[in-house]
């Protein structure tokens, strides 16, 4: 029977919103939203990994390469800062040369999992165009952080803080988009 929903209905993959589908409802065929019944334990984005398609490719994907590459380029960095000073792993101390290459290197590492989160919910969530521009300027504050911090561990605040900003906004984009999703699936506000 077309247009009954049942349990063992597949859902949509990808919904861009709730589509209306005709049930019988006590006899009468009215039009209604799937999965707000009780026997959905799991949204259609948690089942599929993801609450939109996203149109025209996935930049933030693209970012998070490119955040890769750059975090094995300074890691690169580490390894030849070694090689300078002569320190055999797993010593981590040295001259503060070496010492300022190895722990800008792991705060970029301690970083980069909160950007790609932060990232990831924005571009899902809110926009995926915000997200990448984002994740563009996250990689270029991270390299001037880096840099800066190789000179002089006060040359590195204006890129640490360039970092906090764009991460902030964000983070603060993808709970905006989180929550508008979550008001519209479940208040349809």
């Amino acid at each position: 029977m077309a247009g009954v929903t049942g349990v063992l209905d597949d859902p949509p993959r990808f919904p861009q919103a709730p589509l209306p589908v005709d049930v019988l409802e006590g006899g009468k065929l009215t039009s209604n939203y799937p999965f707000r019944a009780p026997h959905y334990s799991l949204e259609s984005f948690a089942v599929v990994g993801g609450a939109v398609a996203i149109p025209g490719g996935d930049a933030s994907s693209e970012d998070a390469l490119n955040g890769t590459a750059i975090e094995g380029y300074l890691a690169r960095r580490v390894g030849r800062s070694r090689m300078a000073y002569n320190i055999v792993p797993p010593v981590v101390t040295g001259p503060p040369e070496f010492e300022r290459t190895f722990r800008a290197h792991q705060n970029c590492v301690e970083f980069y999992p909160l950007f790609l989160v932060s990232m990831w919910t924005c571009g899902t969530f809110f926009s995926e165009v915000i997200a990448a521009a984002g994740g563009l300027v996250y990689m270029v504050a991270r390299q001037m952080y880096f840099s800066g911090y190789i000179t002089s561990p006060k040359k590195r605040l204006p890129g640490f803080i360039l970092n906090l900003v764009v991460l902030g906004i964000l983070s603060l984009l993808g709970s905006i988009g989180v929550l508008r999703g979550i008001l519209y699936k479940y208040f349809l506000i």
